[in-house]
């Protein structure tokens, strides 16, 4: 589950190069008006309210930038583990496994608001669905909510007891949209 195949890295790597393109040089869009219309009408495919402005321009690619920096850095860590064990222990690959989790999800998340046009804080779910619609994912397999055992407690879960855990059950092929 942690091994993240090759071409994974290199696709994310390929599309930011060939998205940089776009903006390159760096800061260009600053003083280039041109520039500044070509990629709001890019844009505008995932929100047509994109403005056309070089500080919105400028806003939108520093989110994206730190987006595709973060989900890339997700990507990268091949075995994640957090602890202070020189071997890593099973608690360890676990916490590892949370925190790569953790930063993919945070990557997509600002990737996602900055292209969809939604700088809020909290992000509403209708801008996440919104997106994924634009974007022509794949069948998958969804994780359905856990199930959380009935005997759960905090105390419990604080003491990392294995009956604390809830537990995932697979919903049937489902198209994302």
């Amino acid at each position: 589950m942690t091994d993240i195949p090759t071409n994974i890295q290199e696709v994310l790597k390929n599309s930011w190069d060939d998205t940089w393109q776009i903006f390159a040089p760096d800061n260009s869009w600053k003083d280039d008006k041109a520039k500044c219309r070509d990629i709001q009408e890019r844009l505008s495919y995932f929100n047509p309210t994109h403005s056309d402005s070089p500080e919105h321009i400028d806003k939108v690619i520093k989110a994206l930038t730190r987006g595709v920096s973060l989900t890339q850095a997700a990507i990268d860590w091949h075995h994640p583990a957090i602890g202070q064990n020189s071997t890593p222990t099973k608690k360890d690959k676990l916490r590892g496994i949370q925190w790569r989790l953790v930063i993919a999800y945070s990557g997509v998340e600002i990737t996602t608001k900055a292209l969809m046009n939604y700088f809020n804080r909290n992000t509403d779910p209708k801008v996440i669905s919104d997106f994924i619609q634009k974007c022509s994912l794949p069948y998958y397999e969804p994780l359905a909510s856990p199930k959380p055992n009935k005997t759960l407690t905090l105390e419990k879960w604080l003491s990392k007891e294995e009956s604390a855990i809830a537990t995932y059950t697979q919903k049937q092929d489902m198209r994302c949209g």
